[in-house]
């Protein structure tokens, strides 16, 4: 069995760090979100969204 931490899968957005916006409008480098994916995490991201279209 294979466990994977969140920190493997994403990252504080570097543009706002973490806050979310900047100057009042929402960050467009992670969508307001204040994280961004890892290489890992798109990777996973992108393996479930291939088998849950199905």
């Amino acid at each position: 069995m294979m466990i994977i931490a969140t920190d493997d899968l994403e990252i504080t957005c570097p543009t706002c760090k973490g806050e979310r916006v900047i100057k009042d409008n929402k960050c467009d480098s992670c969508s307001g979100k204040g994280v961004i994916l890892t290489s890992q995490g798109q990777t996973l991201l992108h393996f479930m969204k291939r088998h849950l279209e199905k």
